[in-house]
């Protein structure tokens, strides 16, 4: 799908005009006009009627257009997402239920301290986990090695675990 469609269809949309949706578009009208007999062509829908006074909007386009909203707001968040550094490493961790959160809270907060940033994917204990706050007799045989301990509970991680640099 061709985003410059999308913006085309957006403005006639919310114009009912095709020439002032070129105007909105920064485009000639002929341009908008076969934009939008484009878009028609690939959907295979008519979107809109067209008059000499404007154009009457169809009901598949009533349907097209907040998915079409959505998307470009979508695509123009992108260059802000970037520029902002939006994107945090994911940690996948597995916390045994039994622990008192005390426990759980401490190292959270240690975590923080050193990593920065993380989204943390709170699961059981398991094996596709990137770590696992366990009981120390619990630990799997592909953990690497110790992060955390404190009194007979650890906190251990995988061999293939990746971390995050902090900025």
């Amino acid at each position: 799908m061709d985003e410059r469609l999308l913006r085309f269809f957006v403005a006639v949309y919310e114009e009912k005009n095709l020439s002032r949706a070129a105007e909105k578009c920064f485009v000639s009208q002929p341009n908008i006009s076969n934009g939008i007999k484009q878009l028609e062509n690939n959907i295979g829908k008519v979107l809109f009627i067209r008059h000499k006074r404007g154009v009457e909007i169809k009901e598949d386009a009533h349907y097209l257009y907040p998915i079409a909203k959505r998307l470009i707001s979508e695509l123009n968040a992108i260059p802000d997402m970037f520029k902002d550094n939006h994107f945090r490493k994911k940690i996948v961790i597995g916390i045994a239920d039994s622990l008192p959160q005390r426990v759980k809270s401490d190292l959270f907060q240690l975590a923080g301290k050193i990593l920065g940033e993380v989204e943390w994917d709170v699961r059981p204990i398991g094996r596709e986990c990137d770590i696992n706050l366990l009981i120390r007799e619990w630990k799997f045989e592909d953990h690497l090695f110790l992060l955390w301990e404190r009194s007979n509970m650890c906190c251990v991680f995988r061999k293939n675990t990746t971390w995050p640099q902090r900025k």
